[in-house]
C-alpha cells in the first residue's frame, strides 16, 4: 500500500454521505474495483491491529513469570 492508496482510503472514510454519493456517481468500474480493493486491504489491516492489541493486552495482564515464558515459547516457535 502506497501513499496514494492511503490518501484514497482517508478520502473514502472521511467524506460526507453527499461527497461519497457524488464520487460514486462519477466513478467508473475501475474506480469502484480499486476502492473496493483498498477498503478490503484496510479492513484486514484493522482486523490485524485489533488482534495485535488483544494479544498485547493479554501479555500485559500476565504475571511477569508467565509473560517471560510466553515470550520464550513464541521465540522458540
Amino acid at each position: 500500500m502506497d501513499q496514494r492508496d492511503l490518501d484514497n482510503i482517508r478520502f473514502l472514510v472521511n467524506c460526507t454521505p453527499e461527497q461519497l454519493r457524488e464520487w460514486y456517481n462519477s466513478a467508473d468500474d475501475g474506480d469502484l474495483i480499486y476502492a473496493s480493493h483498498i477498503m478490503d486491504v484496510y479492513a484486514q489491516y484493522l482486523e490485524n491491529e485489533i488482534a495485535y492489541q488483544h494479544i498485547e493486552k493479554q501479555i500485559s495482564d500476565m504475571p511477569v513469570m508467565v509473560e517471560a515464558q510466553a515470550v520464550i515459547a513464541m521465540v522458540r516457535n
